[in-house]
């Protein structure tokens, strides 16, 4: 694609974005919108951005300061096993802006599959450090954690006297999203007017909560962090830093609520499982990598019409050859459309690709429209599979 079709196509998005408004009464801060340059690898089936903890950290405080949504997830062990099991949460991974590895059995995998630049980025560490080191005005709200634990969070928060200060906190109690989606807590939430809601809930009820009622909440940064109320108020003791850096948080978290332990060994069933049956075929293919020559003649063609856009990709790809396709797709679904991506000659993808895949596959959730692939071989469906993305092909 040239730069003038590229500039057209952002005009074109500028004009679709006005056309969303008029037509679903939105507010600009709720549209879709993806950056499809970011650094996101699948690991098994889930976006992760490869970002150090200092960049994750810059991407929220602008965030705040910009007032543009930034959906953050934070999936770790249980997260994955949730996914490969219920559609609705894993697709409230896949529509996030930022999604950061919180758990070291996913840096673990991603290592495995060649991913060297994932680090863990833990929802609880973010939060500390945005505590400790912002100097700037950030404001908090705290919904969810223990009975009584999101106020004593809130205190301790206020108490340091640093840039971060918690205007609001909530206890919703143990009922449904939709009982804890009343019109009075909104309102509250968006009384106080925080740059930054903190969710505290499950992790399924957290996501699903933020995804039912994003569209009505008017802080740019939203995240469901789990036990970092708690952690904050200092009801549930979080692991010293030498157990954290050795793989063992879960282990103390047993230790401080001895009731996790059905999740953990569940969920540390289902990875051996997952090593097994999808790791070590995702390995093997790995091996199978073409002459770079091949990556080099690489081409990637866009065709519009009639409300559907086909993106029509030759010769293997990863992350060195990207970029053509990145901008393929910006371009491509500047306006919300349907896509089609049509396989011709690919016989090699790497996790960087997939991973821009689900960015797309998110971006369409977001907007209503579908993403099909075609042309795809048996050699590569048995790739998606093994990668666990096997549901992108429907």
């Amino acid at each position: 694609m040239t730069v003038a079709e590229v500039e057209l196509a952002v005009d074109m998005r500028d004009e679709g974005k006005e056309a969303l408004i008029e037509k679903k009464g939105v507010e600009p801060l709720s549209l879709p919108r993806t950056d499809f340059y970011r650094d996101v690898h699948c690991v098994f089936g889930l976006p992760i951005d490869a970002i150090p903890i200092e960049r994750a950290l810059f991407e929220v405080r602008e965030a705040s300061a910009r007032r543009t949504r930034c959906f953050l997830s934070t999936p770790n062990l249980n997260y994955l096993v949730a996914s490969h099991r219920d559609s609705h949460f894993r697709n409230s991974v896949l529509c996030s802006d930022l999604s950061l590895t919180d758990g070291v059995p996913l840096v673990w995998l991603g290592k495995l599959i060649g991913v060297s630049d994932i680090k863990r980025v833990a929802g609880s560490t973010l939060f500390e450090r945005l505590v400790a080191e912002t100097t700037t005005r950030m404001s908090v709200y705290f919904f969810g954690g223990g009975h009584g634990a999101s106020g004593l969070a809130a205190a301790v928060v206020n108490a340091r006297n640093g840039g971060v200060n918690c205007v609001g906190s909530s206890y919703p109690g143990f009922g449904s999203v939709e009982e804890m989606s009343r019109s009075e807590m909104i309102e509250e939430i968006n009384r106080c007017a925080p740059d930054f809601l903190i969710v505290a809930l499950a992790a399924k009820k957290g996501q699903a909560w933020l995804q039912h009622n994003q569209h009505r909440i008017k802080a740019p940064v939203i995240s469901n962090l789990g036990a970092v109320v708690n952690f904050a108020a200092g009801t549930i003791r979080r692991a010293p830093r030498w157990v954290q850096e050795a793989g063992f948080e879960w282990a103390w978290r047993i230790k401080e609520e001895p009731s996790l332990w059905r999740r953990y060994f569940g969920d540390g069933m289902t990875l051996a499982k997952l090593l097994v049956s999808r790791a070590i075929p995702c390995c093997w293919y790995r091996l199978a990598r073409p002459q770079s020559r091949l990556f080099r003649n690489a081409c990637v063609s866009v065709r519009k019409g009639d409300g559907i856009c086909h993106i029509d990709l030759t010769g293997p790809r990863n992350q060195r050859n990207l970029a053509p396709v990145r901008q393929a797709i910006s371009a491509a679904v500047a306006v919300p459309c349907d896509v089609v991506l049509r396989f011709q000659d690919v016989s090699y993808v790497d996790s960087a690709f997939l991973g821009l895949c689900l960015l797309l596959y998110g971006h369409q959730i977001k907007t209503g429209h579908t993403l099909r692939f075609e042309g795809l071989s048996s050699h590569m469906k048995k790739v998606f599979r093994a990668n666990c993305v096997d549901y992108l092909l429907g």
